[in-house]
């Protein structure tokens, strides 16, 4: 399915870092570091911060310290508008819930990995510590046409997104292993990334994500990049 809302910060990373990694066939692991907003001078997604006004915004970088300190929640459905390619829209936007935690407590999540590539197939080993704890998560594999700006995204594994939940544990610590079709090499026209989603409803949606900034929230992406030409 095509979308334009899921894990567009992989995207970004392309333009602002140049991260080396590559997916290719038949090799040792490639080690995968996930990455969450804070390595990017852009505002926030899928969690935000009150206003002076009861309204909620997208957390900046230029925010002060003291904002990481603040609760985080979500938004009512397709409320905030798309964050894609700059001009980046920050809001405010209409409160939804508290999400339980704070600003800080969500960009403590880290994340580490290996994909090995044998033939069609891969295997996909990864341990998370700080996420939400007892929280809900699913691993989602999509591809970005860099022509179109188009994202398509599939739960990884099984399309009907049967392989990709777990839920971390009572202190935020979670590893998850998965046999699934090889992603393509990702190419200057097209990026592989593998983004981890965080449940706030406590319900995983099958072949769809969800709502996100509602009731999905993508907390850490790793991003398979073609090789420097």
């Amino acid at each position: 399915m095509l979308f334009t809302k899921m894990l567009k910060l992989g995207l970004v990373l392309v333009f602002l870092t140049g991260t080396v990694a590559f997916a290719q066939a038949d090799t040792g692991p490639v080690e995968m570091v996930f990455y969450s907003d804070l390595s990017l001078d852009i505002p926030f997604q899928d969690v935000y911060i009150e206003t002076t006004d009861g309204m909620v915004k997208r957390p900046e970088p230029s925010d002060p310290l003291s904002s990481l300190f603040q609760p985080v929640y979500s938004v009512p459905f397709d409320n905030p508008a798309d964050i894609f390619v700059p001009p980046f829209d920050a809001g405010p936007y209409k409160m939804g819930d508290p999400l339980g935690f704070t600003l800080s407590d969500w960009l403590a999540a880290r994340g580490t990995g290996t994909y090995t590539v044998s033939g069609d197939r891969a295997n996909l080993a990864v341990a998370f510590k700080n996420l939400v704890p007892k929280g809900v998560y699913t691993l989602w594999c999509v591809e970005t046409n860099m022509t179109t700006y188009n994202m398509v995204d599939d739960p990884c594994g099984a399309l009907n997104g049967s392989e990709n939940s777990f839920a971390a544990d009572e202190k935020g610590n979670a590893s998850f292993t998965l046999e699934m079709d090889a992603l393509p090499p990702s190419t200057p026209e097209k990026i592989y990334t593998v983004g981890l989603a965080y449940h706030s409803d406590g319900h995983t949606h099958g072949a769809e994500p969800g709502e996100f900034g509602h009731n999905v929230h993508v907390q850490l992406v790793y991003d398979f990049l073609p090789p420097a030409s």
